[in-house]
């Protein structure tokens, strides 16, 4: 029994899909090309940026939930209405939420900032801690939450640090491409946590650029 062609479509799938991972696999053989690297810059720094603006709304999400109003802009006024033992409360339980955090998911118990992205740049190619990275976020958005002492600067960059490292070890890039699109992910994600794009660029050059020479990046 004579066997049928195989749809048109089939075909053309199959072939898409040849192509995809031949294209895959030269990209990890020799890194991206111009071309290439601006679109792969393109994805880090929407990812980065989107990141960065989850951070920020988790951080009005979780505060809300925890002192029970919407109006997260004016909490210090709604705090004084509250018992004095949820003022208390709050703080302890997410400070011990955070040691915890940083005691199982980091090597040394701290957070990582804008001084380990400095680092990772000048001697790990740009690239950072992903687990601890991560972790440290996680601890930083419920310090501010529960009314800890911190800022959104240290914990957005060194998350943007981790989306770029992410990449840049699954199309393993060299160590000038690697600190390019960590500078792009530092960038867009400072840009869009203070909604500062001047701020964002400035940012970059003082994270990964300020004693490394590096190759124009793309626009942020």
């Amino acid at each position: 029994m004579p066997l049928k062609p195989r749809p048109f479509l089939n075909q053309q799938y199959d072939t898409l899909c040849n192509h995809a991972r031949l294209g895959w696999d030269v990209l990890r053989e020799k890194g991206p090309g111009k071309v290439t690297f601006w679109f792969i810059a393109l994805a880090i720094g929407i990812s980065a940026g989107f990141a960065a603006l989850f951070f920020r709304k988790g951080i009005n999400a979780l505060q809300a939930f925890l002192y029970g109003t919407e109006d997260v802009q004016h909490l210090h006024s709604f705090i004084g209405s509250l018992d004095w033992y949820w003022v208390v409360l709050i703080p302890t339980i997410g400070g011990l939420t955070v040691g915890l955090i940083l005691h199982n998911f980091t090597r040394d118990a701290r957070v990582r900032s804008v001084g380990d992205v400095i680092l990772g740049a000048a001697l790990h190619e740009g690239r950072v801690e992903t687990r601890a990275g991560i972790a440290s976020a996680l601890a930083s958005l419920i310090t501010l939450s529960t009314g800890g002492s911190s800022g959104r600067e240290g914990p957005v960059v060194h998350l943007a640090g981790v989306i770029s490292t992410l990449v840049s070890r699954r199309i393993n890039a060299s160590g000038i491409t690697g600190r390019d699109l960590l500078g792009c992910a530092v960038a867009a994600a400072v840009s869009a946590s203070f909604n500062a794009p001047i701020a964002g660029r400035f940012s970059r050059s003082r994270s990964c650029c300020a004693t490394l020479p590096c190759t124009p990046l793309p626009p942020s």
